[in-house]
């Protein structure tokens, strides 16, 4: 399978219109010859267009230089396309494919829903030793759907696609051609363009802005859908081998769980408990492997610093050979989670708790009664983590308070998650409380980091043991966490007299 990063600009001229002289971009010394290709090219979604909704085109393409099965997907910068050639299947999407949309698409089958061919006439920018740069596309288009009925839509367009050239080409082209009367297309997909009639016409629900007076569910909607979209952004990058992906799955998994505890009044928690149970599952079916690697990158940074004073060859290479071990069990067992049925009936729920929320009676009074007050539980819940911990720091009770703590970034990431869900509402209020709540998770989350290094410095020195070499850099290493662990404990003590302050200028209730 081969990976193509697209980033292009797509413009919409005239009929009659001639593309402006190119020549006088930056870094273009000439235009080659025209050429022309005739493409065609059948799209596939689901009944409901979930690909096409989530910024996902998958095609089977033929003609031109490129032809074969093609999935895009949007990326930070222009889209990231995944090619196969048309030998891996002739009229279905290969397997590859489908299951990189699996989360998706669910058990909801892929079907042909446009058919799109064009007439495409391409020019490359040549920089001064003849390389390109960027392709310019002159293309006409047509489009038709195989189950909608409705007439074929014709268009044309002109997309600039950069190949070595940088931003700053693609800019300046379309300076150029927005100067010369074509404006940017409105819509940058083809696909998106042929299937309009079917997207406007689906049902969609009543967009309201929240206000403090206003029913909390209109704030509380907004949240929801975002971290469900972004678990399912993240699905797709962790299916393709992203090793940030599961990260960010997990952070979106905490935030979704949290509001359903944080909301809880707010929904029927015959359905938001379940799903809270299953999202803990989730998390912690993704964390092992990941915490091995995070503990394996730290521990890379501390052995680099160690160096200048003393051998850690050995060490280096046995935290090389974990860290790829750790890399490699992640990846195979996030494949077989995410294919799993039961984390696909998960997504499905949580899909359709975004879509039919079930709204408590609750949901319906207004922002300020409601949602003021689940702030207010989390920020006691997270006073009473720290004094729990505070009872635990004592010579002798390092294991209990390293939980204890562990316990008080739990809540403070809750409450920083309440405050980020409501700072539409309370801006100013709840950006302040959010810092602060973000300070200690940042203060904990480091000091939880060394206790997954040590915890790995003591296997890995037991292993060096067992295989006959030296276990010293290893125990020298884990007294520096061990000292770092203090420091951040000192840190965390200093900082929450002023988290303290901003927990009680919380608004209270109306």
């Amino acid at each position: 399978m081969g990976t193509h990063l697209e980033v292009e600009r797509t413009f919409a001229p005239d009929v009659d219109t001639e593309l402006p002289d190119m020549t006088g971009l930056p870094g273009v010394a000439g235009i080659s010859e025209p050429q022309t290709w005739h493409l065609e090219a059948t799209y596939f979604d689901t009944q409901g267009l979930a690909l096409t909704r989530a910024g996902i085109s998958l095609r089977r393409r033929t003609g031109g230089e490129d032809e074969g099965w093609h999935l895009k997907v949007p990326a930070a910068v222009g889209r990231l396309e995944e090619r196969l050639p048309l030998s891996r299947a002739r009229l279905a999407p290969p397997g590859e494919l489908r299951e990189l949309v699996l989360g998706r698409t669910r058990t909801a089958g892929l079907e042909p829903v446009a058919n799109i061919t064009t007439t495409r006439t391409v020019r490359r920018l040549l920089g001064v030793n003849g390389t390109v740069l960027a392709e310019i596309a002159d293309d006409v288009v047509r489009a038709e759907s195989p189950v909608a009925d409705t007439a074929p839509a014709q268009w044309r367009e002109w997309e600039v696609e950069l190949v070595a050239g940088d931003l700053g080409l693609l800019e300046a082209a379309e300076e150029l051609i927005t100067s010369a009367g074509v404006p940017v297309s409105a819509v940058q997909s083809k696909i998106v363009r042929a299937l309009a009639p079917r997207l406007e016409n689906t049902p969609t629900a009543e967009r309201q802005p929240p206000s403090a007076t206003g029913p909390a569910r209109l704030l509380v909607l907004p949240w929801l859908q975002e971290q469900v979209e972004e678990l399912l952004r993240q699905d797709l990058v962790t299916r393709r081998g992203g090793a940030s992906g599961v990260h960010q799955m997990r952070v979106a998994g905490r935030r979704l769980r949290a509001a359903l505890a944080t909301y809880r009044p707010l929904l029927d928690r015959e359905v938001t408990e379940p799903l809270r149970d299953e999202l803990r599952w989730l998390i912690g079916a993704l964390g092992g492997a990941r915490d091995a690697q995070v503990a394996h990158e730290l521990l890379a940074e501390l052995v680099e610093r160690e160096a200048q004073r003393t051998d850690v060859t050995a060490l280096r290479r046995q935290l090389a050979a974990a860290h790829d071990s750790a890399e490699q069990e992640m990846t195979d067992h996030a494949a077989e989670l995410l294919g799993s049925e039961r984390y696909l009936v998960l997504v499905e729920n949580l899909v359709t708790l975004q879509d039919v929320p079930p709204w408590t009676e609750a949901a319906e009074r207004a922002a300020h009664d409601v949602v003021l007050s689940r702030v207010v539980k989390d920020v006691e819940r997270l006073v009473r983590r720290h004094e729990e911990a505070d009872a635990w720091r004592a010579p002798g009770e390092e294991g209990a308070y390293d939980h204890a703590t562990h316990e008080v970034r739990k809540a403070a990431k809750r409450l920083r998650y309440a405050c980020e869900s409501v700072e539409a509402i309370w801006r100013k209020d709840a950006r302040r409380l959010r810092r602060r709540a973000k300070q200690v998770t940042e203060l904990l989350g480091e000091r939880n980091d060394t206790v997954l290094t040590r915890a790995e410095l003591e296997r890995l020195a037991a292993e060096a043991t067992q295989a006959g070499e030296s276990a010293f850099v290893h125990g020298r290493l884990h007294a520096l966490e061990e000292q770092h662990a203090d420091e951040l404990t000192a840190a965390y003590l200093r900082h929450w007299p002023k988290v303290a302050r901003r927990l009680r200028a919380w608004p209270e209730p109306r």
